[in-house]
């Protein structure tokens, strides 16, 4: 059997601080048969000659230098083209890989020839590299369960992912001003509405460590992409089920941090989702199995709990009491032991954040 190629897409931009350690990962993965194409995007720093000498060092290093600052989508499409593997990888230059990682993305690939793009879920570290835990909020891994989540918000890490490369070129990244910070999200929504075969992988060796610190383009545009995200979701739901929604109730279904939690809005919002989820069905329902359908369902409960949750400890006296009601007409998840299962990682992911993070505005009912 012909081993596959894979290309790791490693775009860098004033990354001295921990691309020491994200190289390393890559370097020593077991699996071998790997090309780095590693993009300096400009930097001013000593990303450049931190490159440069681990190039020295393996030849499996090709280094892109934009003389300019080009953006991270403009930089990722630069090293698409250039990439020759079977399939893609990505690793952002603050973060790091388990170093089987590769080679067991692989074997799933081995195993299962139509896969076509493949992501993993993600353990969270802090800024000396120690482990958090794993995010809670990706926590879905069935097709169906991802394209009805893809209506709400990115369906799965980016991080993570592992895609055929013939359909990234095909596909790239969109560079567009509203894609700003969101361009998993809008190249997820494109891939899963197309329906390539996709698959998340769900075991904890399968590991992609995400730093979270407070010098990291997400964090600090976090106002910028949660507002891009909120008109991406708006449009899906436009394009995939000719439904119009406020963004008033997109923001509730979507926990994004700007609600003001009264009782008309939550009780509208949860109108609006069953609705969505009542035309999902019907337009879905044909290729659907049984196991589709818990697996849409249970995700579709697990944000309502979270929803509703949110609204007791934020909202309004009338606001926590329709709370309350709405957690009670959903009581059968709580005899789901699956929902116990993602309580309890979130409740450690949370805990463990707090300790680490104590710089950070802890957003607990995310």
């Amino acid at each position: 059997m012909k081993s596959l190629k894979i290309s790791i897409l490693l775009p860098c931009y004033n990354a001295e601080k921990y691309l020491h350690e994200a190289l390393m990962s890559i370097v020593n993965q077991t699996y071998h048969n790997i090309e780095i194409i590693a993009i300096d995007d400009g930097s001013e720093d000593e990303t450049l000659n931190i490159l440069k000498s681990f190039s020295l060092l393996d030849n499996r290093i090709k280094i892109v230098i934009n003389k300019t600052n080009l953006g991270l989508i403009k930089s990722l499409n630069k090293g698409i083209e250039i990439c020759s593997g079977d399939y893609i990888a990505r690793i952002d230059a603050d973060d790091f890989l388990d170093i089987k990682r590769i080679e067991r993305q692989v074997n799933l690939i081995n195993n299962n020839f139509d896969l076509q793009v493949l992501s993993t879920f993600l353990f969270e570290v802090n800024n000396k590299g120690n482990v958090i835990g794993k995010i809670s909020y990706f926590n879905c891994s069935n097709f169906y369960a991802l394209k009805f989540k893809c209506l709400f918000e990115t369906p799965m890490p980016h991080p993570g992912i592992l895609i055929k490369s013939t359909i990234l070129k095909e596909i790239l990244y969109e560079d567009k001003l509203n894609n700003k910070h969101i361009e998993d999200y809008v190249l997820f929504s494109k891939i899963i509405y197309n329906n390539y075969k996709v698959f998340v992988d769900e075991r904890d060796e399968s590991r992609y460590f995400y730093r979270i610190n407070n010098t990291s383009v997400s964090y600090k545009n976090k106002f910028e992409q949660s507002e891009n995200a909120l008109m991406q979701a708006q449009n899906n739901l436009k394009l995939f089920l000719n439904y119009n929604i406020s963004l008033d109730s997109l923001r509730v279904l979507s926990l994004n941090f700007q609600v003001n939690w009264f009782a008309p809005l939550l009780l509208n919002a949860i109108i609006e989702f069953k609705k969505i989820k009542k035309i999902f069905f019907e337009i879905n329902m044909v290729n659907m199995t049984n196991e589709d359908m818990e697996a849409v369902n249970f995700w579709y409960k697990m944000r309502i709990i979270k929803i509703v949750r949110t609204a007791i400890f934020r909202g309004n006296i009338a606001c926590k009491f329709i709370a309350f009601f709405i957690m009670l007409k959903n009581l059968p998840i709580f005899f789901n032991a699956k929902f116990y299962l993602n309580l309890v990682d979130e409740f450690i992911y949370f805990k463990n954040k707090k300790l680490a993070l104590p710089w950070l505005k802890l957003e607990l009912f995310k």
